[in-house]
């Protein structure tokens, strides 16, 4: 079996700090968050594999599509418009 180890965090202070600052808010999928994993196959790390999130929210835009590509350990960090830029917070099906 073939598992999955990442994690979306949030930013509630930040959120809470730019519409403090009278800022209007921004749609879910144009924020993102650090988002990194393990993948491993049977107990082992798996190499250059490439992983691509699709949002399950269908209102959202198709060209949201989170992104990585596992190391020789099996780490990733996922990336949505940039290298390091993570993912929106939100429910995925995940393809490899």
């Amino acid at each position: 079996m073939m598992t999955w180890r990442g994690v979306v965090r949030g930013g509630c202070g930040l959120l809470a700090a730019v519409l403090l600052a009278g800022c209007s808010e921004k749609p879910a999928w144009e924020v993102s968050y650090p988002a990194a994993g393990l993948l491993t196959f049977r107990g082992r790390p798996v190499p250059n594999a490439d992983i691509v999130l699709f949002p399950e929210d269908s209102t959202w835009p198709e060209t949201v599509r989170p992104r990585a590509r596992t190391k020789e350990d099996g780490t990733f960090e996922v990336w949505t418009c940039e290298p390091g830029d993570g993912a929106p917070a939100g429910s995925y099906k995940v393809t490899l």
